[in-house]
C-alpha cells in the first residue's frame, strides 16, 4: 500500500513539475516577445497621444473648444496613420467618430462630449497599461485626483475606494483587536 503511494506520488510530482516548467517557458516567451511591441508602442504611439491630450484628459469639449479639439484630433490621427499597427482600434474609431460628428454645425454635444470622454479614457488606460507593463512608473490616484483625471464619478468613486481601502481595513483590524482584547480580560 506504501509503495504504491509513493509510486502515486512520484508520478504525479514529476507530472507537475513538467507542467509548470513548460508553463513558466511559454510564459517568459511571450512576456518577452511582447515587450518590445509594448516598448514601440509606448515610444511612438502612446506617449506622444498622452503628451498631447493630458492638459485637455477628461475635459468638457465647450471647455476644450472646437477649434482645439479639431487640431487635437488632426494631430492624433498622424500619429494613428504613422503607426497604425501599434493603436488600439477604438481610439481610432473614436477619432473618426468625433471628426464625423463636429463637421457639422448642429451637432449633439453630449454625444461628441461622451465619445471624447471615451476617447480619453482609452488614451489614458493604453498610456498607463504600457508603462506598467514595461515597469515604468505610473500616475497613481492621488495624482489622478489633483488633475481631476477621471473620466465620471463612478472612476472617481473607484479612485477615492482605492486611497481609502488600506484605511479602512486599518480601522477593522484595530476594532477586532480591540474587540478580542476586551473579551479576553
Amino acid at each position: 500500500m506504501l509503495e504504491a503511494f509513493k509510486s502515486f506520488s512520484t508520478v504525479v510530482v514529476t507530472w507537475l513539475s513538467i507542467l509548470l516548467t513548460v508553463w513558466f517557458a511559454y510564459y517568459t516567451f511571450r512576456y518577452q516577445s511582447t515587450t518590445s511591441v509594448k516598448k514601440e508602442q509606448l515610444y511612438k504611439v502612446y506617449l506622444p497621444m498622452f503628451t498631447l491630450m493630458e492638459p485637455f484628459l477628461y475635459k468638457e469639449t465647450k471647455d476644450v473648444g472646437i477649434h482645439q479639439l479639431n487640431n487635437l484630433l488632426s494631430k492624433l490621427n498622424k500619429i494613428c496613420e504613422s503607426h497604425y499597427e501599434l493603436v488600439d482600434p477604438r481610439i481610432i474609431s473614436y477619432i473618426r467618430k468625433i471628426n464625423r460628428s463636429i463637421r457639422h454645425s448642429d451637432y449633439d454635444e453630449v454625444e461628441v462630449n461622451k465619445m471624447y470622454k471615451r476617447l480619453c479614457s482609452k488614451i489614458d488606460y493604453g498610456f498607463e497599461s504600457t508603462r506598467k507593463r514595461l515597469g515604468l512608473p505610473v500616475r497613481n490616484v492621488y495624482y489622478k485626483l489633483d488633475e481631476n483625471q477621471y473620466e465620471d464619478k463612478l472612476d472617481l468613486a473607484h479612485y477615492l475606494f482605492l486611497i481609502t481601502w488600506k484605511g479602512l481595513i486599518f480601522i477593522l483590524l484595530m476594532l477586532f483587536l480591540t474587540n478580542w482584547i476586551i473579551n479576553i480580560a
